[in-house]
């Protein structure tokens, strides 16, 4: 009898995960709210970052340019491992038919980024990771015509089932047309669901990454590590309802950042190499020259660029992207945002990608596997498909070895997982009045926004301490706007809203406490702890339970 293992989640960690699954000879079902080419991994611009040998580059050093650009805490063995692995994940991306960009000679093409002492960025322009997604798109669907994988799209997950020894047996998940709450078995589960930038006002991710299903496996027993950590761009410009970042290598080769100060420009990167640089560095810059995070006083100045060749670069019409980020020709400079491109923190995952509940493993932005290591552009993508990878191997050994028999007992706990949730759904569908949650979670993301960019006094924390709990009263009343029983859109809004808030009050205490010393629950005179330190939060009666004793 074949092993069984559960994906949920279908962007590049999942799919990698489904595929590595099926390699290792298992039974594959895959859970996805959405199609692989709407995931957020599809609307990575970044590139793929990759130390190909007999280059002149070798895996040390990217290994070396890794750690130097990273957001401490950094988990040194993850980033040795996923380094050393790249040019085995950027050749079965070519083999799958990725479309990198290549020299007139036919060699895959290499690009710059800040951070590195090579140019090892391989991309195709800023649509990457939509390439990247199509291609394991057509892998997927291929294995489900051999009727070897079950893929089920258009589903959200909503609880891992765990039984009364702490094991993973399974997981509950809902259709999103028809409302349909079905149990789904499993000797092992992949969590692949992504990080959570979205709940910040200025991200690049996604409306789906909130961190639902994160939380979700915490509420059962899971921990999450490092929830604060998040890596930022300087770069990013306003595209339609949510920001884009604009790639270091387009940076690197055809742009002039620089700050305003009146009607002065000071090109603050002038001079500079980029492999020096990295994007912390660069905010620090911004920050010591006094610019005002909350309004647009940084700009790229893009007016000595070939018009045909930035059309090219974005394979699409330039004039429209500088429309929409508010330049009415080239110019005119394009005004940029520091943002949040990706969240760092996640499930906490050992070196197999198991997560503390016995059969539950997590990978890509859902996994907080590399830390603060994922910080370089080019370097996001590369750990999601890599740590999908991994983590359908653990998968797959432990499914193999797991004690799978439940009988009448395992029957039993399916059902009450699925009466659980019909319950919570018939729990919110009963709320009246309130006010409409859709806002509530767009003023949720605008206040996570300011925390994120306010100063750390204990003050100050206590004000914004007081300020979430009349939101989160506010949010927990929220009214559900449809009643509807056929996909009620509404309903699962309101589920994922109240996951969001409760990863947002799991922040707010972990900044807190970090910022105090030995991750005390106050001082008046805050000290900064130290950065090899891991914040390990885990679920307990009456509020979160908070670690600090693990460091790397």
């Amino acid at each position: 009898m074949k092993p069984s293992v559960l994906v949920i989640g279908a962007g590049a960690s999942g799919s990698m995960a489904v595929l590595g699954a099926l390699q290792a000879g298992a039974e594959v079902t895959l859970i996805s709210r959405t199609w692989p080419v709407r995931s957020n991994s599809a609307s990575s611009g970044e590139g793929l970052g990759v130390s190909i040998l007999g280059r002149g580059d070798c895996a040390q050093a990217f290994i070396d340019d890794v750690m130097r650009a990273s957001v401490n805490p950094v988990d040194h063995n993850f980033v040795k491992r996923m380094c050393e692995s790249s040019e085995a994940v950027l050749g079965f991306l070519v083999r799958i038919g990725v479309p990198f960009d290549r020299t007139c000679e036919g060699a895959l093409k290499g690009f710059e980024t800040f951070g590195a002492s090579f140019p090892r960025l391989y991309r195709r322009s800023t649509i990457t990771g939509n390439l990247v997604m199509r291609a394991l798109t057509g892998q997927l669907l291929r294995e489900s015509s051999l009727g070897r994988a079950n893929l089920f799209f258009g589903w959200e997950f909503l609880s891992p089932i765990i039984d009364e020894n702490g094991m993973a047996r399974g997981a509950v998940a809902v259709n999103c047309r028809n409302m349909e709450i079905r149990a789904f078995r499993a000797d092992a589960i992949i969590i692949a669901s992504g990080g959570y930038p979205s709940i910040y006002e200025k991200s690049s991710g996604s409306i789906l990454s909130d961190g639902s299903a994160i939380v979700a496996c915490y509420k059962r027993g899971a921990s999450i590590a490092n929830p604060e950590a998040v890596s930022v761009s300087p770069f990013g410009i306003r595209v339609a309802s949510r920001m884009s970042c604009v790639s270091d290598a387009f940076i690197c080769g055809n742009a002039r950042p620089f700050l305003a100060e009146g009607s002065d420009r000071n090109y603050f990167l002038e001079g500079k190499s980029p492999s020096e640089l990295n994007h912390s560095t660069i905010c620090r810059i911004i920050d010591g020259a006094g610019v005002d995070k909350k309004h647009a006083n940084v700009g790229i100045d893009i007016s000595g660029a070939d018009l045909s060749m930035l059309d090219k670069y974005f394979e699409r019409d330039v004039s429209a992207l500088l429309s929409s980020a508010g330049a009415k020709s080239i110019d005119e400079p394009i005004l940029v945002h520091s943002c949040v491109k990706g969240s760092l923190g996640g499930l906490l995952v050992d070196e197999n990608h198991a997560v503390n509940l016995p059969g539950l493993f997590a990978a890509g932005d859902a996994a907080a596997a590399g830390y603060g290591g994922c910080s370089m552009e080019g370097i996001s993508l590369l750990s999601s498909l890599y740590g999908g990878h991994v983590a359908a191997k653990s998968a797959v050994r432990y499914a193999q070895g797991s004690v799978r028999a439940l009988g009448d007992a395992g029957k039993s706990l399916f059902d009450k997982a699925v009466e659980a949730q019909e319950d919570e759904n018939a729990r919110i569908a009963s709320r009246d009045g309130g006010k409409n949650p859709r806002m509530l979670s767009k003023k949720l993301a605008m206040f996570m926004q300011d925390a994120f960019l306010s100063n750390s006094s204990a003050k100050k924390s206590a004000e914004l301490r007081e300020k979430f709990f009349i939101l989160k009263d506010e949010i927990l009343g929220a009214a559900l706007l449809s009643r509807s029983e056929w996909a009620n859109a509404e309903l699962i809004f309101v589920r994922r809203l109240a996951g969001r808030l409760e990863l947002c009050e799991i922040i707010l205490d972990a900044v807190r406490r970090r910022a105090t010393k030995d991750g005390a629950e106050s001082s008046d005179d805050l000290e900064i702890a130290e950065c090899s330190k891991v914040v390990v939060v885990n679920h307990a009666e009456g509020g979160a339970r908070f670690d600090f004793s693990e460091r790397l």
